[in-house]
C-alpha cells in the first residue's frame, strides 16, 4: 500500500471497479483516527455503565464547604450565587439531569424529589471542552450541594467528561464540529463505493452467466 499510495488517486477518475477500490483505500487512511475516535466514543456512549462508575470518583475532589444560601425556587437568584464563585467564568449551560423510574418499585408521589441542576461554566481557557467546571444546586431549597472544576476530576474523570463530545461535538469548538462533520461525508463516500463495487461483483456475474 505505501508504494502503491498516490494521492491523486483519493479521488476516483472513473467508475471502474479499481478506481473505486483504490480512492475507498487511500479515504480510509485519511479518515482512519478520526473514524477510530468516533467507534470508540460511540461504543462507550452506547454501553455507558463500563465508564460512568469512573465518574462517582468526582465525590473525592468535589468542594463541600458551606456557601450562601440563595432564594428557594428562584432563578435569578440562584444562578447570581453561583457566578459569584466563579465571577470570571462564562456560564454555558444549565441541565437537569435525567431521571429513569424503577418499574419494579412504586413512586412516592406524595414526596416528590429534589430537583438538583447542574450548572456548567467555562473557566479554564485551556480546556477544549465548554462545560468542564460544574456547580450543582438544589432548586427547591436553593443551596450550593457541590463545586467541581475540571482542573480538580482526576484523569480517569477528565478523561470520561470527554466522551460524549468526542462522539457529537457537544459544547466543542466549531472546528472540531466540522472536523467530525467532514469524517462523516467521507465515510458515507467511502460506503458508496463498497456498495457500488458489491453490486457490480455480485449482480452483474450473475447476469453475465
Amino acid at each position: 500500500m505505501r508504494n502503491g499510495f498516490r494521492l491523486k488517486q483519493s479521488i476516483p477518475k472513473n467508475t471502474r471497479s479499481s478506481s473505486l477500490l483504490k480512492s475507498h483505500i487511500q479515504l480510509g487512511l485519511f479518515i482512519s483516527v478520526p473514524l477510530f475516535i468516533l467507534c470508540i466514543s460511540g461504543f462507550l456512549i452506547t454501553y455507558n455503565s463500563l465508564w460512568t462508575g469512573v465518574l462517582k470518583q468526582d465525590a473525592t475532589s468535589e468542594q463541600t464547604l458551606p456557601y450562601s444560601v440563595s432564594q428557594p425556587s428562584h432563578w435569578l437568584s440562584q444562578l447570581s450565587n453561583a457566578q459569584q464563585i466563579w465571577p470570571d467564568a462564562e456560564l454555558v449551560s444549565v441541565s437537569k439531569p435525567r431521571s429513569k423510574p424503577n418499574k419494579g418499585q412504586q413512586a412516592e408521589t406524595d414526596k416528590p424529589q429534589d430537583l438538583v441542576y447542574s450548572i456548567q461554566f467555562d473557566e479554564h481557557q485551556g480546556v477544549w471542552l465548554r462545560e468542564a467546571d460544574r456547580i450543582s444546586m438544589n432548586y427547591q431549597q436553593g443551596t450550593i450541594e457541590s463545586v467541581i472544576k475540571h482542573s480538580d476530576r482526576p484523569l480517569s474523570a477528565k478523561i470520561a467528561s470527554f466522551v460524549r463530545p468526542l462522539h457529537d461535538g457537544l459544547y466543542m469548538p466549531a472546528s472540531y464540529v466540522m472536523l467530525i462533520t467532514l469524517v462523516s461525508l467521507i465515510g458515507t463516500l467511502i460506503l458508496s463505493f463498497s456498495v457500488v463495487t458489491f453490486y457490480r461483483r455480485t449482480f452483474s456475474r450473475k447476469k453475465a452467466s
